[in-house]
């Protein structure tokens, strides 16, 4: 938006839009799920950029679901996504999902390691229609901060756990 884009923020929960609308004002926000959502109405002749973090991998049918941003996509637009490729490196999982759960997340079914296998994260974007796809390996340490784009950065786990609380997750 800082650089004179149209932005518009698609998601399923209410409380992950007030978050969005507080700190892109500017925004369009839209309550919706993304798999399904018609949102020719926020867009001419298609989003140049699609991008999500961490909520592809719920999609219920990923191929479906795909092809249904592919729709509203501009003829040369990008979709880039950050998922959980596999829980063996991620001590969230390791360490924390494991106690509560102990079945452990698969890839190919909705969740956080729906792709955990690339080359079925690739079969489900080629088959929606996204060509040249690339799945690449990126490994980061998540500080969860949040920046005040002014070179102060504030610990976000705060901020999580409300976000955590208001959605009852």
């Amino acid at each position: 938006v800082d650089a004179g884009a149209k932005a518009v923020g698609v998601d399923i929960s209410p409380a992950m839009l007030a978050v969005a609308e507080q700190r892109v004002p500017s925004a369009t926000t839209v309550l919706g799920d993304a798999q399904t959502a018609d949102l020719s109405q926020y867009v001419g002749v298609g989003f140049d950029r699609l991008v999500s973090r961490f909520g592809v991998m719920f999609f219920a049918d990923s191929t479906a679901a795909f092809a249904n941003l592919h729709r509203f996509a501009a003829p040369d637009a990008t979709l880039t996504f950050v998922c959980w490729r596999d829980d063996q490196p991620n001590l969230m999982f390791t360490l924390g999902t494991r106690i509560l759960d102990p079945n452990p997340p698969r890839s190919g079914v909705p969740g956080p390691m729906a792709f955990a296998d690339p080359e079925l994260l690739h079969r489900y974007l080629s088959d929606a229609g996204w060509r040249g796809v690339v799945v690449d390996r990126f490994e980061f340490v998540s500080t969860y901060g949040t920046s005040d784009g002014h070179g102060t950065t504030t610990d976000g786990i705060e901020e999580r756990l409300s976000v955590i609380g208001a959605t009852g997750n």
